[in-house]
């Protein structure tokens, strides 16, 4: 048996390519920690396309090209999820940090309610659910036919994480024709419409005109934003959830709404 010193490995200067790295296999590993490793997509791209390939120089281990330039960060996962993705992002020739930067290029997380979500909106910075990582790397590992395709393309953008993913909404004081355009809005986009209140509302949306009912009562006592439809069709627009600021619903003083309820009255009775 040949046994092969990783000072040894590192002096040939030369690379070792598998039809699929794996970091769990004890020889790959071993070979990797040393020398850089390719994974057969690599070559492909070489001799068939003949594409120069650029590397990261800290990469040792790189299985296809998937996340070429791509810097990936990642918002509301368990450390060891980020581990496991950066791993798999590495293995495709992109970079993981653990901050939302300047040059981050792409935000992976199950989540619209985070201020890395909000920065990546401000910077424009495309959103993924966490499982595109995965899928990629499955896809792109896999099948043969896939061995070259980015983690951008065509194939990938229905992981792009729904402006109301997860998010559950209702609505008060909104016409029923135009509560069902907000109902079928928010469902289509990732949410969850909910016909009646509840603690675990996210969302009030409210029309304009607006009374102390008892649903909006109970947004304000729990301190739930309570926001214009307009939040519901420009978050669709943009294809983010847009920050709140601009939509708020400012509740008017209880003795200008009596005054006006009083007026109302009165107008009636003329």
């Amino acid at each position: 048996m040949l046994i092969i010193s990783k000072a040894e490995l590192k002096q040939t200067g030369h690379y070792f390519v598998f039809e699929k790295f794996d970091p769990n296999n004890p020889v790959q590993s071993y070979v990797s920690s040393a020398a850089v490793v390719y994974g057969l997509a690599i070559m492909k791209q070489l001799v068939e396309h003949n594409d120069p390939v650029v590397v990261k120089e800290s990469s040792r281990a790189v299985n296809n090209l998937a996340f070429s330039g791509m810097i990936i960060c990642a918002s509301n996962i368990s450390n060891s999820e980020k581990n496991e993705l950066k791993s798999l992002v590495e293995q495709m020739n992109g970079c993981f940090e653990k901050d939302l930067i300047e040059d981050t290029t792409h935000l992976v997380t199950n989540i619209t309610k985070s201020l890395k979500y909000e920065k990546a909106v401000e910077q424009g910075i495309p959103v993924y659910h966490i499982d595109w990582i995965k899928r990629v790397f499955l896809e792109t590992t896999k099948k043969e036919e896939n061995w070259l395709l980015r983690a951008d393309s065509q194939k990938f953008q229905g992981f792009i994480l729904p402006p109301f993913y997860a998010l559950k909404i209702t609505t008060t004081d909104v016409p029923s024709a135009e509560r069902n355009k907000i109902k079928e809005n928010v469902e289509g986009h990732g949410g969850k419409f909910e016909e009646n209140f509840s603690s675990e509302i996210e969302i009030l949306i409210v029309g304009k005109a607006i009374s102390y009912n008892e649903k909006y009562q109970q947004a304000l006592k729990y301190k739930i934003p309570c926001l214009t439809a307009k939040w519901i069709s420009d978050s669709i627009l943009t294809n983010y959830a847009l920050p709140y600021k601009n939509y708020f619903i400012r509740p008017k003083r209880r003795l200008e709404q009596q005054h006006e309820e009083d007026n109302q009255k009165l107008d009636s009775e003329i």
